[in-house]
């Protein structure tokens, strides 16, 4: 993606736990990394139409937080991990 698209944000909902895995293989890529906290995600997402909760919502929702409301997110260094 890196060649094709130069830089590319790898953002994830939950960095500590399913994320984690995601994050690193983003890093050794040499990709910027963020998250959106469950707050400002769960807010977003209750602008969007439909209430149940899945993947494919919440994917879209942090795509468009990214696009439209990049200062929602927060960076991840490394030193956050520890």
């Amino acid at each position: 993606l890196r060649t094709k698209f130069g830089t590319v944000l790898v953002i994830v909902d939950q960095p500590a736990s399913i994320g984690a895995l995601p994050l690193t293989v983003a890093r050794d890529a040499g990709c910027q990394v963020a998250y959106l906290p469950g707050f400002a995600m769960r807010r977003i997402a209750d602008l969007y139409p439909g209430e149940a909760k899945t993947d494919a919502k919440d994917a879209a929702v942090i795509a468009d937080a990214a696009r439209t409301m990049p200062h929602t997110l927060r960076t991840l260094d490394l030193a956050d991990e520890t």
